[in-house]
């Protein structure tokens, strides 16, 4: 799967999750969120943890 690439997938909630790349933004139940520099390192954290959960439902998807 290509981060860099805009991938809308449903989790086990049904919640939209929308990523454009890292640097990108991230668009959470309808929230908009924009982030500056002292939250990068936060966020890139919080992203690759989401984006291996949404690799991990991909992979179940298939089997």
């Amino acid at each position: 799967m290509n981060i860099n690439s805009i991938k809308v997938i449903n989790n086990y909630k049904n919640y939209n999750y929308l990523y454009k790349g890292l640097k990108g933004l991230a668009l959470y139940k309808n929230d908009f969120i924009t982030l500056l520099s002292p939250f990068k390192e936060l966020y890139l954290y919080l992203v690759s943890i989401s984006y291996q959960r949404v690799k991990l439902l991909i992979k179940l998807k298939r089997n």
